[in-house]
């Protein structure tokens, strides 16, 4: 069977686009795919490929991109990935530049499409071949046609004698037309491409006194039909006509990132395309670009870009918040459409173990109590997601009031008494002296201390002990701490590696918590940030801090429940 094409590419880019974990592996699938030679790949997927790296930038940081480009040492062979990374930080550029494996006519393409820095790069990191040499800036035609075409023709061999007679008669004879026809291949490209990258065509005027003033956050613009703006509504004429959206911009010169620069190429439609701009203080500094091709009605000719230009930073803020609330929408919505089904599996299964309707054999009875367990232990992971998202968001909602430090205590040893007794863990919780009230609210307190004991408990092996002591620190700002032992299976670990949410977990499935362990102490920890607490763990231990109210009669009488 042979291999049409290939649609790798295509799956990965279907959906929306993540966030995240997700956004850092996807961008890692694309640059994977789009590394190989794109003869099997649809043109229209892999400009899809590049707008979607675009749209992940802003969430795989520096040095996720700079890892994914290291694994493609030796592998890298797309002239459109090329000219995308070289468009990237400095790292990134030069290790794209090292880990590529081009063919000489193939770098004498890509160079033309680099900044001044980026051909830096690669002059200095390859061994250029004659092509790729050629297409290097600043480099003398007759030389370049020469070391191109070693066999020279009748003009070849003047040119040398000139230089040097001793080797006039050593060049092979070669067609006058083929000199000819490169020649005029070579004149053709300067004229097309021999401004730098950024650089406008005719020279910057000054910026009158007149037009100075405060920056401008917005702009709408348009173009020509080679890129450079021609009319713009708010920043002054002087400070933005003449620049460049066709061509990437680095160092010191205007122009968009590649992503923008290939949209232009490919008449494509921009949307939050970055876009730097320097010069006039008016108008200098990051932004993004959205904008539309537009044609002639008649004739259909390309005419040029319109669009509009936007500070990055307020925008960025605001697509941040956007994508917050989207983000927290979407977990709203999944975590109701997993609870509602689970919640009435629970009471099915409460129904049946609890024979409340009726008497059911001690095998049912037995199934039941393990759906009920199952479904319990689901539910509280699902529950944990909710307030880790809410959490990050800063939307998680704490609400006024206090806690009384008996009441918590006594209430959490009857919600996990159940836990316990299933894990055959003794548990043991102490009140000493008479402990000031929690300063926080009971819903709060109770979410934290309830994540913590169970997660200790699930990780309990059958037979052990869990022994937790609430005391008061006593001061201007007491502090209520509570110290529990820690299980054997997590006293051969470091704090680093508890907290750590991908580190493996030992045991068998149902045995520890849902998420891990990792998730649950992280979450704890974050919780306890949230209240003006702190988590420690050392010395085979686990203590957790809140805030206590101040109190003036604090005595060293111990209640114990067990």
């Amino acid at each position: 069977m042979i291999l049409r094409f290939d649609d790798r590419l295509n799956t990965v880019l279907k959906g929306p686009t993540p966030s995240g974990t997700i956004a850092t592996l996807q961008w890692r699938q694309i640059v994977d795919i789009l590394a190989q030679r794109p003869e099997n790949l649809v043109t229209e997927d892999v400009r899809n490929g590049l707008m979607r790296l675009h749209e992940l930038a802003p969430h795989v940081s520096e040095s996720e991109r700079l890892a994914s480009v290291k694994t493609l040492r030796g592998r890298l062979q797309s002239i459109p990935l090329m000219t995308y990374l070289c468009a990237d930080q400095s790292p990134i550029c030069e290790e794209a530049v090292r880990c590529a494996r081009l063919s000489d006519a193939e770098w004498a393409e890509l160079i033309p499409l680099l900044s001044t820095e980026a051909q830096s790069v690669v002059e200095e990191q390859i061994v250029l071949g004659p092509l790729a040499k050629r297409a290097l800036p600043g480099t003398g035609i007759k030389d370049n046609v020469l070391e191109l075409r070693p066999a020279k023709s009748a003009m070849g061999r003047a040119d040398a004698a000139s230089a040097n007679p001793s080797e006039a008669e050593k060049p092979e004879q070669q067609p006058l037309s083929q000199i000819g026809e490169l020649v005029a291949k070579i004149e053709d490209y300067r004229k097309t491409h021999a401004r730098p990258v950024g650089e406008r065509s005719d020279p910057p005027v000054p910026i009158a006194a007149s037009e100075m003033g405060r920056p401008v956050n917005s702009m709408r613009f348009e173009t020509d039909d080679a890129g450079q703006i021609i009319w713009c509504d708010t920043a002054p004429r002087t400070a933005v006509i003449g620049l460049s959206i066709a061509h990437p911009g680095f160092g010191n010169c205007s122009g968009p990132d590649a992503a923008g620069a290939s949209a232009f190429r490919n008449r494509m439609p921009m949307r939050n395309a970055r876009m730097r701009l320097v010069g006039s203080p008016i108008v200098a500094g990051e932004w993004r670009m959205t904008a539309s091709p537009r044609f002639d009605n008649q004739s259909g000719r390309f005419r040029g870009f319109v669009g509009r230009l936007e500070r990055a930073e307020p925008l960025d803020r605001a697509l941040r918040t956007q994508d917050q609330l989207r983000t927290q929408v979407q977990m709203q919505q999944l975590v109701h459409e997993l609870r509602t089904p689970l919640n009435a599996v629970i009471g099915f299964a409460e129904i049946i173990e609890q024979q409340l309707f009726g008497p059911v054999s001690s095998d049912y009875r037995t199934l039941a109590a393990k759906i009920l367990f199952e479904g319990r232990r689901l539910l509280n992971g699902i529950d944990d997601l909710d307030v880790a998202a809410k959490r990050d968001s800063g939307n998680l909602e704490q609400g006024d009031g206090t806690t009384k430090a008996a009441w918590l205590i006594e209430r959490i040893h009857h919600r996990l008494s159940d836990l316990a007794a299933s894990r055959r863990v003794a548990l043991s919780l102490v009140v000493s002296g008479r402990p000031s009230d929690f300063a926080r609210d009971a819903d709060t307190v109770e979410r934290i201390f309830t994540r913590l004991l169970s997660t200790c408990i699930m990780v309990c092996e059958e037979g052990e002990a869990i022994d937790g002591v609430l005391e008061t620190k006593a001061g201007l700002e007491p502090i209520n701490e509570f110290t529990v032992s820690m299980p054997q299976n997590m006293r051969s670990q470091t704090a680093a590696q508890l907290l750590d949410p991908s580190s493996p977990e030992d045991g068998e499935p149902g045995q520890t918590p849902l998420l891990g362990v990792g998730f649950s102490l992280r979450l704890v920890k974050n919780l306890l940030h949230s209240c003006g607490g702190n988590l420690l763990i050392g010395d085979g231990k686990i203590t957790l801090t809140l805030p206590g109210l101040p109190t003036s009669d604090i005595n060293l009488i111990g209640t114990e429940l067990e």
